[in-house]
């Protein structure tokens, strides 16, 4: 149906009826909007299948799980750095007569020291970054 123009003339097209949803019914007839949303829809099941496509490659991976694994290996490898500076100490403390413990305390804290710097200006540097030019290209 379409209502009367406001001059009493040619009959104007009623507005898309709403759904409960939000969206919006096309008019019968638009071409355009049709052709537009199909494209849209056409589009984004490209860009879904490209990363489906992708994933069973393995060219990604789940970003939790890869964060996870991350953490484990960082922990071990400063677990194996410390007891590097323990063993350091020891021998500090060998070699020049002075106490292990007063030695291996001051490595330890110089250490975490210089490793909770890095963290704060790595963090600072992750959260400012954004996508890489690989990451752009890719679109999905």
């Amino acid at each position: 149906m379409a209502a009367p123009a406001p001059d009493g003339g040619a009959e104007l097209p009623l507005p898309a009826a709403k759904h409960p949803a939000g969206a919006s019914k096309l008019n019968d007839g638009d071409g355009d909007a049709y052709s537009m949303a199909r494209t849209a829809k056409a589009v984004e099941e490209a860009r879904k299948l490209k990363r489906q496509n992708a994933e069973a490659a393995g060219q990604y991976v789940l970003a939790t799980e890869a964060e996870l694994q991350i953490k484990r290996l960082m922990s071990q490898e400063i677990a194996e750095f410390e007891q590097v500076l323990r063993t350091a100490a020891r021998a500090v403390a060998d070699e020049f007569g002075v106490d292990f413990k007063t030695t291996k305390s001051l490595l330890i804290n110089q250490w975490r020291t210089h490793r909770e710097k890095r963290a704060r200006l790595l963090a600072h540097a992750a959260n400012e970054a954004g996508l890489s030019d690989a990451e752009k290209e890719q679109d999905i």
